[in-house]
């Protein structure tokens, strides 16, 4: 389901963004933007990645983070443009832009991702393996991830607010 995934995420993406651009409620924002786009940038992301070690024998590694650079890479620039765009005109069409920006990019996507020649299995298979949730090591990495997680994230979204009450305007 390579394909789909990829097709659904973008539609995805791209419909978040397009309906963040004329929403005007907090909720829908919060469904525009988090969710949908959320959801739509999780394929995206997940079956990217997911799909460079069946090419690459050797390098593999490098191949894989060359990969999850673009979304490195589009942290940095979709902030730039947006920034540039908004003041010009204005949020709604800066918003849309940045939305035809992931259908173009998205668009290079779909056409040339493949799934490799004999990687696929006729076989079905539930789709959450319930197993995992009986075995130590995937459920330590669970938790330590979420630890990590919440480590990372708190202080990174509230320093700002942290560092605002305590200095003087």
């Amino acid at each position: 389901y390579l394909r789909t995934l990829n097709v659904v995420g973008t539609v995805l993406v791209v419909f978040g963004l397009m309906m963040t651009s004329i929403g005007t409620q907090y909720y829908q924002i919060f469904l525009t933007q988090g969710v949908c786009t959320g959801l739509g940038m999780g394929t995206i992301f997940i079956q990217s990645v997911a799909i460079l070690p069946a090419y690459f024998a050797k390098r593999r590694a490098l191949a894989t983070g060359i990969s999850a650079c673009g979304s490195s890479l589009g942290g940095i620039v979709y902030p730039i443009v947006f920034q540039r765009l908004e003041p010009r005109i204005g949020f709604g069409w800066a918003t849309r832009v940045l939305a035809f920006l992931v259908l173009a990019t998205q668009a290079v996507a779909v056409v040339l991702m493949r799934q490799p020649k004999g990687s696929t299995s006729t076989k079905s298979r539930a789709l959450i393996d319930k197993s995992t949730f009986t075995e130590m090591p995937m459920l330590s990495f669970s938790f330590a991830a979420m630890f990590a997680f919440m480590g990372l994230y708190i202080p990174f979204y509230y320093i700002g607010i942290y560092s605002k009450s305590k200095v003087p305007n």
